[in-house]
């Protein structure tokens, strides 16, 4: 079974290149998009299964990428899964955050199509190794 990334970004160009980007490295993770943290969270309470991945995009409307963390956190079902941000440019106070949820990784959103590829092939590269473990 493919490594499940779940994916909140309000960007649906950016939604669209990251799925594209799966697509020509293969498809080794499954990507659920989602366009805002509503629809994420309404999706969570249903879910049979688990993610392997949570990747939000830090600047989203109405409920940022730190809220929605927090949030989802509190959790118990998503105690194991980790957790990555990214956004189109990284504040160094992040890092401090990040540590203090447990955030896995921070990331510059890529600029362009080669870029995505490489941040998606890197990205459940990490998680099919860490599955495998």
């Amino acid at each position: 079974m493919k490594p499940l990334v779940l994916v909140v970004d309000d960007d649906e160009d950016d939604l669209w290149l990251m799925q594209k980007a799966m697509l020509q490295i293969g498809g080794i993770c499954q990507l659920n998009p989602f366009s805002d943290a509503a629809s994420l969270l309404s999706y969570l309470e249903s879910a049979v299964t688990m993610p392997s991945l949570i990747l939000i995009d830090y600047h989203l409307p109405r409920m940022d990428g730190l809220e929605l963390t927090e949030l989802l956190r509190e959790k118990p079902a998503l105690k194991t899964v980790p957790f990555a941000w990214m956004s189109s440019e990284i504040d160094p106070s992040w890092e401090i955050r990040c540590r203090e949820l447990d955030v896995a990784w921070c990331w510059v959103k890529p600029n362009n199509y080669t870029a995505w590829q490489a941040f998606m092939y890197q990205l459940c590269g990490t998680l099919t190794v860490s599955k495998s473990n």
